[in-house]
């Protein structure tokens, strides 16, 4: 990573399809003074906004639909090497494209952290009109499950998995919110 003067930011760019995790890093990485974070959904979109402004650092997921993070990473080693740091559910198991992507030129390969999403999701909680946060919890349950109970967040993370669990919020935030009804006259 380059040496930075006082008073200059590294500029972080998010490369991962999953919203929730965009925010993640976006929540994380922002309560550091001297770090910018930009992020994209996509490879694509991604290399349009490298061009725009030039990130110091990249955070990558390998999973990815059209481009895969692993095709990206070559892409990235090829034209313009950066620091990337693979940010993925397949660094658990030392899975082969694990191998792969250090060889190509990652810096290193993290899992996702699970606690990370429970942490998040916490906060949000947090900030959001809720008697307790036991309701909150209650609230994301019902929206998920259909139900008033559930595990412990991390127990559910860990019965479905990073990316069931990041699937199932995407699939419930993506559903229209029904109609307000109407007051009685």
């Amino acid at each position: 990573m380059p040496h930075m003067r006082a008073g200059e930011h590294i500029h972080v760019l998010v490369v991962d399809d999953s919203a929730v995790m965009r925010q993640v890093m976006i929540s994380v990485l922002g309560r550091e003074s001297g770090i910018t974070v930009d992020v994209a959904a996509h490879p694509l979109i991604a290399r349009t906004k490298m061009e725009r402004h030039r990130p110091d650092v990249i955070v990558l997921d390998l999973e990815m639909p059209h481009v895969d993070g692993l095709t990206f990473l070559q892409r990235i080693m090829a034209t313009d090497p950066i620091p990337v740091l693979v940010c993925s559910a397949l660094a658990r198991g030392g899975a082969d494209s694990v191998i792969r992507a250090l060889e190509y030129g990652a810096v290193d390969v993290v899992q996702k952290p699970a606690s990370g999403i429970q942490d998040f999701l916490y906060e949000v909680g947090k900030r959001h009109p809720f008697a307790t946060l036991r309701d909150w919890f209650a609230c994301l349950y019902q929206v998920l499950l259909g139900a008033q109970e559930g595990p412990r967040f991390g127990g559910f993370v860990a019965l479905y998995g990073i990316p069931g669990t990041i699937g199932l919020i995407e699939t419930a935030l993506a559903r229209e919110a029904p109609a307000p009804e109407a007051p009685a006259a």
